[in-house]
């Protein structure tokens, strides 16, 4: 199976770990991955690749990131992403199962502010 070298190049998430973050592999393609605990106790992240469009859209809160996650959800652009001090990402295998899935209305915000990212639940 392929390994695809990513590295974190954003974290709009942090709850010890990162949540949710934007990764990078070294052909510059980029990744929203969202962290989930296995049913084994080990934390791997899905990491769904986007376009540059698609990312701008998610970032800028124009798209939600269930509605983000249930388009990516049978294709080939869904990878599994392996935290470690060598993160890598291979090819899902099969289709994200129902318990990696948020909530619905989670959508970035821009904090006007400080221009820090939120993630925030919008209901």
């Amino acid at each position: 199976m392929e390994k695809k070298k990513v590295s974190i190049c954003e974290v709009l998430e942090w709850y010890d770990i990162p949540m949710l973050f934007i990764a990078v592999d070294e052909e510059q393609n980029k990744y929203v991955c969202v962290t989930y605990d296995t049913k084994d106790g080990d934390i791997l992240a899905i990491g769904l690749f986007v376009s540059e469009e698609e990312l701008a859209c998610f970032v800028d809160g124009k798209t939600e990131l269930l509605a983000l996650m249930k388009s990516k959800e049978t294709s080939k652009d869904v990878f599994d992403i392996m935290m470690s001090e060598n993160s890598y990402a291979t090819k899902r295998q099969i289709p994200i199962e129902d318990y990696m899935f948020c909530s619905e209305g989670y959508y970035v915000s821009k904090n006007d502010e400080d221009e820090d990212l939120d993630f925030v639940l919008v209901k």
